[in-house]
């Protein structure tokens, strides 16, 4: 392969042989931005051919990050010595810190709780996502 280097093939050749870097940086600038258009715009179109449950199922994602977050954040802000659990009819939290019978009752429903919310919020989200990318394939093929 004589005068080439390696990287460079899938470059148009320069238009003048005296060009400079700056001319050849231009046109390379410019041939990418097309593709950047080109691909955004396919991608936009895409989305208008979304069908009603992939739109909904987007909503469904997104609602259920905010509640996982919301439910995360409680857990957080109100057991700050989780893990709690009981120990001779008493009730301790991280370094056998003392907690009432009534905050162990609501980490015993928050527990559950969070792990059913982020549980809910990945599958929903890994569904969107291969439903959507499939459905970009499909409008891509049919373009």
């Amino acid at each position: 392969m004589k005068g080439k280097e390696r990287g460079q093939n899938w470059m148009p050749p320069p238009a003048n042989p005296q060009s400079n870097n700056l001319d050849e940086a231009g046109r390379m600038f410019n041939h990418m931005a097309g593709e950047i258009k080109r691909l955004s715009k396919n991608e936009h179109e895409a989305e208008r051919h979304r069908s009603p449950m992939l739109k909904a199922l987007g909503w469904l994602f997104l609602i259920s990050t905010l509640a996982a977050a919301a439910i995360g954040i409680y857990g957080i802000y109100n057991f700050p010595y989780a893990p709690l659990r009981e120990k001779n009819g008493a009730y301790y939290g991280k370094y056998d810190t003392p907690v009432t019978k009534e905050d162990y009752e609501r980490y015993v429903v928050w527990m559950p709780a969070l792990f059913i919310a982020f549980g809910t919020t990945f599958t929903l989200g890994f569904t969107f996502a291969a439903l959507d990318s499939r459905n970009l394939r499909k409008h891509n093929l049919e373009a």
